[in-house]
């Protein structure tokens, strides 16, 4: 099982989680930018920022 799960205390797992949280990929900022409609992007620049890892989920 995952070791993870089985934190009891909020705070541990707190800490766990700040612990381990990659840093934002390059394209972070401008597509929130862009959801939050400060920027214009074209379908093609989209495609280009949309296309990197997914590691914002946590965060």
């Amino acid at each position: 099982t995952n070791p993870v799960a089985r934190i009891q205390e909020e705070r541990e797992f707190l800490r766990w989680i700040a612990g381990h949280v990659m840093p934002f990929p390059d394209a972070y900022r401008t597509i929130k930018e862009a959801n939050l409609g400060l920027v214009a992007l074209s379908e093609a620049d989209a495609e280009i920022v949309e296309s990197g890892p997914n590691q914002c989920a946590i965060a």
